[in-house]
Parts: structure tokens; C-alpha cells; sequence
């Protein structure tokens, strides 16, 4: 590669719509995880070129921090893309993921698989997990451009304005779960059993039904730990059903970070009037159909 050249990748970061947590291996090695997530808007843009002798490696991100939206992952594929092109590997979403996920872990970040997964993939993701040194069974769903278009009509992020700090909250259900706490083994077990049902309902365009699930995953997640939903997310949540909001969910871990918001037909204007008044950051969800890299 010349000095003129550069090595460019866009991966997108991820919401998820149910699952969360069951991609975990400490679970998903005993029982098996499931998660339906969905690639969005903004990318990591990435940029590598040779300066003389010495490489320089620079990305952007327009996000805040600790969105709960897997931008950690989105950060490492972007780095690990650019990385391989540079060596001339050629490798599979799949794989990348993987590596990207075994990084992590490298570095001590404590979690599942599905941001790595999205991060990689782009699209519309169901996916199955098993044993931590397996990959993910992967269903990438086909979804009308209707369907996606009318989707990002009624959904969308609110920032708490509280950055999530996972690994404390990873660290305590985790802990609780390995010491055999079967009111946490039964609410994780419920999450992914609703994993199929929020596929279908996709599938299906039925809104109504997907809104059912997000919210039931909320509400899930006071079960698993209480630190998962702060103040402010319930505060959040009591004036976006006041606003026409049906269904709503912390983004990844929880504990702050964003929430992901689903409108009745045509509340959307109306929601983003109510948080404009509350003084919250709101980011539209546009879907990302694939990864750049």
C-alpha cells in the first residue's frame, strides 16, 4: 500500500431489540443464548494509511460515551478490519467477530458476543449461542424496506445522560449466577425464550407484539439487578407512555446509557417534543444494512 493509499472501514454500532445478557458464555455455555439485534447509524469511521515509515490508525465515533450500544465492539472490529486488510487476511464476519470478542477479553472487558456480531455483520441478526469457544449460529433476517422504513418511524434513542459502566453490573449478576441463584437462572432463561417471539414478530411486522417484549425485558432486568434500571430510566419511561410510547428497554447492559423507544403510528413528533422539554438527548435510529470493512 502507497503513502497516497488508504485503507477506509465504516462498522455501525447495534441496538437490540431482546436477548441481551443470555450471549453471556457463563449462561449461553449451559444453556443457550439467543438475541435479536439490529445494526444502526452512526458508524465508526475508520481510516489507516502509511505516513513514511509509520502507520497511522484513527477512527471517529459521533456518540456519546457509554451509550450501551456496543460502540466498545464497533471500535475493535474497525481496528481489527483495518488491521487485516493492511496483513492481506482475509477472513468472515464470523471470524472477525470472534476475534474481535477474544480482544476484549484481552483487555478485561467483561460480556457477550452480540455487539461483535452486529458490529461485524450489519443488518438484522438472530442469533444463537452456545459454548464460549463456538461461534454463533447467525440468521440474518430479510426485512422489507417498508418494514425498516416504518420501523425507524416509530422508533427511537434516548441518552440518560448517565454513561453505563457494564463490568460492575456484569460482575454482580454474574457472581450471583455462578453461586446458584435460580431466581437470576429463570429471569435469563424468560429473556431468551422471548428472543423467538420478537423474531417472528418482526417477521411479521407486528409492532404491537415487539413493543410487548421490549417492555417485558425491562422490567426482566429489575429482576436480574436492580442497578440495571436507574431512576432516570424509569423517569424516561413513565413520560414516553405518556407521549404514545408502547414499548421501551435499556440498551445492552443497562444502568444508564440509552434507551430504546417504540411509538404508537405517528407519536414519534410527540416524543421527540417530550424529551426536547426534559432537556434529553435523542438519537434517531436509522438501520445500518451492512458493514463496511
Amino acid at each position: 500500500m502507497s503513502e497516497d493509499e488508504a485503507i477506509r472501514v465504516r462498522i455501525p454500532v447495534r441496538v437490540d431489540f431482546a436477548g441481551g445478557w443470555t450471549d453471556v458464555h457463563y449462561f449461553s455455555s449451559q444453556e443457550g443464548g439467543e438475541v435479536l439485534n439490529a445494526a444502526v447509524l452512526p458508524c465508526v469511521e475508520g481510516e489507516a494509511r502509511w505516513r513514511g515509515t509509520q502507520l497511522d490508525l484513527r477512527y471517529s465515533l459521533d456518540l456519546p460515551p457509554g451509550t450501551g450500544l456496543g460502540t466498545s465492539a464497533s471500535v475493535d472490529v474497525a481496528w481489527l478490519a483495518m488491521t487485516y486488510r493492511l496483513m492481506g487476511r482475509e477472513l468472515t464476519a464470523v471470524q472477525l467477530a470472534e476475534d474481535a470478542y477474544r480482544l476484549e477479553k484481552l483487555l478485561g472487558v467483561e460480556g457477550g458476543k452480540q455487539d461483535q456480531y452486529a458490529a461485524a455483520l450489519g443488518g438484522f441478526n438472530y442469533l444463537r449461542f452456545g459454548p464460549e469457544d463456538e461461534p454463533a449460529e447467525v440468521e440474518q433476517l430479510d426485512i422489507p424496506l417498508e418494514v425498516r422504513a416504518e420501523l425507524e418511524g416509530r422508533l427511537l434513542l434516548a441518552y440518560t445522560g448517565q454513561a453505563h459502566a457494564s463490568g460492575d453490573l456484569h460482575e454482580r449478576v454474574w457472581e450471583a449466577f455462578r453461586s446458584g441463584d435460580r431466581d437470576k437462572h429463570e429471569v435469563l432463561c424468560r429473556m431468551r425464550d422471548l428472543v423467538p417471539v420478537a423474531r417472528q414478530a418482526l417477521l411479521d411486522a407486528r409492532f404491537e407484539e415487539l413493543a410487548r417484549v421490549m417492555t417485558e425485558t425491562y422490567e426482566l432486568s429489575l429482576r436480574l439487578d436492580r442497578g440495571l434500571v436507574t431512576p432516570e430510566m424509569d423517569r424516561l419511561a413513565e413520560a414516553a407512555h405518556h407521549a404514545g410510547a408502547i414499548g421501551w428497554k435499556a440498551c445492552g447492559a443497562g444502568g444508564g446509557g440509552c434507551m430504546l423507544f417504540l411509538c404508537q403510528e405517528g407519536a414519534l413528533p410527540r416524543l421527540v417534543e417530550r424529551f426536547g422539554r426534559m432537556d434529553v438527548q435523542v438519537i434517531p435510529v436509522r438501520f445500518q444494512p451492512s458493514s463496511e470493512w
